[in-house]
């Protein structure tokens, strides 16, 4: 299980970016990955999710709300976003990857 880290108020965050955070943004959102790159508030959900998961499986504390979130991301955001594509390889994907957080191919 991959996972990755951000650092947030000197203290270091699991990020486990996967199924879990793609299926809670849909149910609870209505939007898939591909939605998520015409409306930048829904990084503060995807990244919830993510640090949820991420506790779990390094069976850490999680004590951040969505609330939060919106000052993890003011802090943290380019860091976020640069993981993004590490959760979701090109060779996994397929010749056409829609990865946020990567440039769309034109």
């Amino acid at each position: 299980m991959a996972v990755e880290f951000i650092k947030y108020k000197n203290k270091k965050y699991p990020v486990k970016l996967g199924y879990y955070a793609l299926m809670m943004l849909q149910k609870e959102h209505g939007v898939s990955m591909e939605g998520i790159e015409g409306d930048i508030s829904l990084y503060e959900p995807l990244l919830f999710y993510a640090l949820q998961r991420g506790a779990k499986v390094t069976k850490q504390e999680f004590t951040l709300t969505k609330d939060d979130m919106v000052d993890v991301l003011e802090d943290c955001f380019f860091q976020f976003v640069s993981l993004i594509p590490k959760f979701f390889p090109v060779d996994e994907l397929g010749k056409n990857p829609v990865a946020i957080g990567s440039p769309k191919k034109k």
